[in-house]
C-alpha cells in the first residue's frame, strides 16, 4: 500500500479512520480520552484537554505509522464494523438543493428611497 504523507495534512475528527487512518497510513497511539479519538473541542472541559495536550507533549500520544499488514488489517476491521453497524465511517452532508431557482423579484432601494423622501416632503410642505 501506497502511503502519502508528505507535508501538512489537516485533521478529520468527523472520519478520522477513513480520511487520516486508511487514506495516510498512519493513527493516533494512546490516545489519552474516553471515546477514542475526537475533536477536542468534544472533549468534555478544559481538564480533558490539558490531559491530551500533555500526552502529546510528551509524546506519549503520537501518530504512528503502519505497515503495510497493519493498514490492510485495519482497513477490514474497519468494514466489518461498518457492516455491523458500528458508525466507522461518517456520511458526508448532502449539498443543498440547487434545482429551485432563485427569486426573480428585485428591490431597487434607490426607487424606495427617492420616493418616500418624495412623499414626506409634499406632506410637510403643508
Amino acid at each position: 500500500m501506497e502511503k502519502n504523507v508528505s507535508g501538512k495534512v489537516k485533521m478529520n475528527y468527523t472520519n478520522y479512520e477513513r480520511a487520516i487512518v486508511e487514506r495516510h497510513g498512519v493513527e493516533l497511539t494512546k490516545w489519552p480520552l474516553p471515546g477514542g479519538v475526537k475533536n477536542p473541542s468534544k472533549a468534555g472541559g478544559r481538564a480533558q484537554v490539558q490531559v491530551l495536550l500533555n500526552a502529546l507533549k510528551s509524546d506519549s500520544c503520537k501518530w504512528v505509522s503502519l505497515s503495510d499488514k497493519e493498514l490492510v488489517k485495519r482497513m477490514k476491521d474497519n468494514r466489518d464494523r461498518h457492516a455491523r453497524g458500528e458508525q466507522v465511517y461518517v456520511q458526508r452532508k448532502a449539498r443543498a438543493r440547487i434545482s429551485q431557482p432563485k427569486s426573480k423579484a428585485t428591490v431597487n432601494t434607490d426607487d424606495e428611497l427617492s420616493s418616500s423622501s418624495s412623499s414626506s416632503s409634499d406632506s410637510d410642505s403643508d
